[in-house]
């Protein structure tokens, strides 16, 4: 499924570059993951969030809009689910809450091919996936180049994540990738 895992330093970096930093009232932000996996930059974030609310005067819950997370397979959307719900029980939010918020903040579905307000989000951060987009069935294949145009010819998948990823961010958006350096040559 194209997965490779992040370090925590590489995460806490592209955060730290993108400005999801919690001097940021980001409860009243949008951040998108849209290749979670089990939550290697889920949990950071949530970290981040809860920070955020705590030195802002919010209560979590007023986040509940602050993170979408999607990842396509159920068994990684389940693992960051209990990543997130684990980091707020941690910080304190009741377990009930805990688990509304994550529940809410985690999708099991195809970024790609889900259909999404443009301009609609302040950040986009991750690691997509990395699969060579003619290994993937004829049936997806043709879906994704339909979806993103700029999966023409020979191509990756995360391009088509970076594509997606500019369309929603609002103006003064900030998109942070890790991505392979193939797509200077697409």
């Amino acid at each position: 499924h194209g997965e490779v895992f992040t370090r925590r330093w590489v995460v806490e970096l592209i955060l730290d570059l993108v400005g999801y930093t919690s001097d940021r009232d980001l409860a009243v932000m949008v951040a998108v993951e849209p290749s979670c996996g089990a939550g290697a930059f889920l949990g950071p974030m949530v970290e981040r969030l809860v920070q955020s609310c705590e030195s802002h005067g919010r209560s979590i819950t007023e986040a509940a809009n602050a993170i979408r997370a999607f990842d396509l397979l159920g068994d990684n959307a389940a693992l960051a689910t209990k990543t997130a719900a684990t980091q707020l029980v941690e910080a304190g939010v009741a377990d009930s809450t805990a688990w509304e918020l994550a529940e809410g903040w985690v999708t099991a579905g195809d970024f790609l091919l889900t259909d999404h307000v443009e301009q609609s989000v302040d950040f986009v951060l991750g690691n997509p996936p990395y699969i060579r987009l003619e290994n993937l069935p004829a049936d997806r294949n043709a879906a994704y180049r339909r979806a993103c145009t700029t999966m023409r010819g020979r191509s990756d998948i995360f391009v088509g994540f970076i594509e997606m990823g500019l369309r929603l961010l609002r103006p003064n958006g900030a998109l942070g990738f890790i991505v392979a350096d193939r797509w200077m040559r697409n």
